[in-house]
């Protein structure tokens, strides 16, 4: 490929990858909208004193969870659902415009604190997460939300001024029961399963998503009397502290979900617990039992998530430790037998090495040496045989000259040595 047909392609691919980006971006954007309208929806079928006001507002829950997994860039979700939200329950263009921007500031001001005052996992996988979530998230967040909700109300006239703490408490009360229920199961959701679904897990929680709703409506679907109620209402936390120990924060959430959902429906018609009570009453033991069911759930589930990550971490650090000593036991193998055959070397070095010491015995005349078997031998034989010495044999020059005198008289008088 020529240079100029590359610099051509280059701008292609460019633009390419921004309209699949933008795409990307525009599909997300669409489905947080459809998300948040829906759960708007689903959360002003639960109302209470005031029709705009509902009792648990998922929306809140859903802003913050968008912008801690997203980022900055899903805000025109968050204002366009809202804004469509209100449209459609009857709302006027002022109370749209001031709630979207209230909704709007609390997701940012939630995911902001819970960012930079917490180093906040999204997982809520130790119980720190789970106490910054409680305070920054959830309470702080949904003050914003209910001051400029609240500002909304008493401008378009719903609610009259004198009436402006009571209906603050409301809406600071349903965004935050939002956050609580919502932003926490989507969070607990969008993290990665640390455990596999192996078939024995997909039957336990097969198990509990079946048997929880019988036991809820049974307590809070007026199946019982109002005072069989109220001493069964316990009942729901044994399977919140069986999602929670065996499933982490995902059964946490998700048993708590169900429960307060059911919990809500008999608030609202007066069934179960609820029934022969006034509507106020009604509400705080609600919100009360609701906070309690959530609270618990979710810091049973950091601290059982704790403690496995504890756990696989000892075994991690457990297994590493025993390579390193199995390779350190094998280095030191290796140096002993390296060390135990110099060792050998050296014995049969010295095996080898042969000395003498002591008195030898020798005949003074034929100059033999006594051996160690009482055999006399030559003092060559005896040498070479207890030494490293060997011989080579020569005549000395008196030898020589007492051996062959007539070689000498030709040589006159001397030796080839001379």
């Amino acid at each position: 490929m020529s240079d100029s047909e590359a610099t051509v392609r280059e701008p292609i691919v460019h633009a390419s990858l921004v309209v699949q980006l933008g795409r990307r971006q525009v599909f997300l954007q669409v489905v947080l909208t459809l998300l948040y309208v829906g759960t708007a929806a689903l959360g002003m079928q639960y109302t209470s004193v005031y029709p705009a006001l509902s009792l648990v507002w998922l929306p809140a829950g859903l802003g913050i969870a968008a912008i801690l997994l997203f980022g900055i860039r899903v805000w025109p979700a968050i204002v366009l659902g809202s804004v469509i939200s209100t449209t459609l329950h009857g709302g006027s263009e002022l109370l749209a415009g001031m709630t979207a921007t209230g909704s709007l500031l609390e997701a940012l001001t939630g995911a902001f604190l819970l960012r930079n005052a917490t180093r906040f996992q999204h997982d809520l996988g130790r119980v720190r997460d789970v106490l910054g979530f409680l305070v920054f998230g959830v309470a702080i967040a949904a003050m914003v939300g209910a001051t400029v909700g609240t500002l909304a109300l008493v401008a378009d006239g719903i609610v009259p001024l004198a009436d402006a703490g009571r209906a603050w408490r409301l809406w600071w009360l349903g965004d935050a029961m939002g956050i609580l229920i919502g932003c926490s199961f989507i969070l607990a959701w969008s993290a990665r399963a640390e455990q596999p679904w192996t078939r024995e897990r997909l039957a336990e929680a097969a198990a509990l998503v079946l048997t929880l709703p019988p036991v809820l409506f049974l307590v809070y679907g007026g199946l019982l009397p109002a005072e069989y109620s109220h001493s069964l209402s316990f009942l729901s936390f044994p399977f919140v502290i069986w999602g929670a120990l065996r499933f982490s924060q995902r059964g946490a959430t998700t048993t708590v979900g169900l429960t307060i959902a059911v919990a809500i429906r008999g608030a609202l018609q007066g069934e179960g617990p609820f029934a022969d009570q006034s509507l106020n009453v009604a509400m705080v033991f609600f919100y009360g039992y609701a906070a309690a069911v959530a609270v618990t759930g979710l810091l049973l589930g950091a601290a059982t998530t704790e403690r496995r990550r504890s756990a696989e971490e000892l075994h991690r650090i457990g297994v590493d430790l025993e390579i390193r000593v199995n390779e350190r036991t094998a280095a030191l193998q290796e140096e002993l037998t390296r060390r135990r055959r110099i060792q050998e070397d050296l014995q049969d070095a010295l095996t080898s090495v042969k000395t003498l010491s002591g008195l030898l015995p020798i005949c003074s005349s034929c100059k033999r040496i006594r051996d160690d078997h009482g055999y006399w031998t030559q003092v060559e034989r005896y040498l070479t045989e207890h030494t490293q010495a060997q011989f080579s044999h020569g005549l000395c020059p008196e030898c020589f000259r007492t051996l062959y005198p007539e070689y000498m008289e030709k040589n006159g008088g001397k030796t080839d040595q001379e």
